[in-house]
């Protein structure tokens, strides 16, 4: 073969390859909220689905290991199915929710816990900004009961512990709670300050477990897919300790099917210098601990999740604040 000849064939072999990437990174990239904050695709820009079903949850997790960024965390509870809600035959993350689940059932918990990390080490212990938006559905026999939690965000070290009834200054956890009738709001373990529990879109954190944010600004649905973007801005000039002053500029914005819901940039998310957004906390379940929230059963429905990231801490105003970790 002429080298003339040889070039072409390599280019004709590798030109789809380029082109179908270009394609995929191009299409993370056209997220509006995104480019309205001018975030960077994460290393793993869209987390992949499989190409074939995958039933087993033992298989599926293996899929997410190898895949997803998976930093620890599993279930038992997972699959790969088509997508019962479309036509295109695609596959999707099903995450099933067995009658009499929740979290710390005798029963089992249900659902999903994992941490992942899609932005890569080259951005490690720097992404001060992040963008999670996945696409959520809900089956039919869906029933809310008292409410539950879905995917969110995660600042500082996977390994310490900001849920549960746990605070410390080495992280911090923004996830999606839903609550009766699909009411959603966003669930925040984060420290408080001097009139931080009395702002109108703050309900008081009186149990020491997190706070509710904007509840009953957008409400889930049963049997069609909604699209669910979350956006966390670090505050600026951490104190570096509790004890200390710090900037209360920190910002959290929810959009619906990409229409803003709600974005307020009075926030302490960590008084720890060195702490940054981590990673894509994936969890999962009913509850609550106790018997009143447990499941009667259904499926939660992902696809479409993708990561975006900035280095750039907020630069709201913001006062400045003595923290306080409940």
């Amino acid at each position: 073969m002429t080298p003339l000849l040889l070039t072409l064939a390599l280019a004709a072999h590798i030109a789809p390859v380029f082109t179908s990437q270009l394609e995929e990174r191009r299409a993370v990239a056209d997220d509006p909220v995104a480019i309205s904050y001018g975030l960077t695709p994460a290393s793993i820009a869209s987390l992949p689905l499989p190409t074939t079903t995958i039933t087993a949850a033992s298989a599926a997790q293996t899929f997410i290991q190898n895949n997803w960024g998976h930093v620890t965390g599993k279930s038992e509870y997972i699959s790969f199915v088509k997508d019962p809600f479309a036509s295109s035959g695609s596959n999707v993350l099903r995450v099933s929710y067995p009658n009499g689940t929740y979290a710390n059932s005798p029963y089992g918990d249900g659902g999903m816990g994992m941490y992942l990390d899609p932005f890569g080490t080259a951005v490690d212990g720097k992404v001060k900004r992040a963008l999670f938006t996945y696409e959520i559905a809900l089956s039919k026999d869906f029933d809310f009961v008292q409410g539950g939690k879905f995917p969110g965000l995660f600042g500082g070290r996977v390994g310490e512990h900001c849920s549960g009834g746990l605070y410390n200054d080495k992280c911090f956890s923004l996830r999606v709670v839903w609550r009766k009738a699909g009411v959603a709001e966003v669930y925040a373990y984060i420290p408080g300050y001097s009139g931080f529990d009395t702002k109108t879109h703050i309900q008081p954190n009186t149990n020491g477990y997190g706070y509710s944010i904007n509840r009953g600004s957008w409400k889930f649905e049963t049997g069609k897919w909604q699209k669910l973007s979350i956006l966390a801005i670090m505050n600026s000039a951490p104190s570096g300790s509790p004890s200390k002053p710090t900037k209360a500029n920190g910002q959290i914005s929810i959009y619906l099917d990409d229409r803003h819901v709600f974005t307020h940039t009075y926030f302490v998310l960590s008084t720890n210098a060195t702490l940054d957004i981590s990673s894509i906390f994936f969890s999962t379940f009913f509850g609550g601990s106790t018997e009143p929230y447990a499941s009667k059963g259904g499926y939660a429905y992902f696809r479409e999740m993708k990561s975006y990231y900035g280095l750039e801490a907020s630069n709201a105003a913001g006062s400045l604040v003595t923290a306080v970790y409940p």
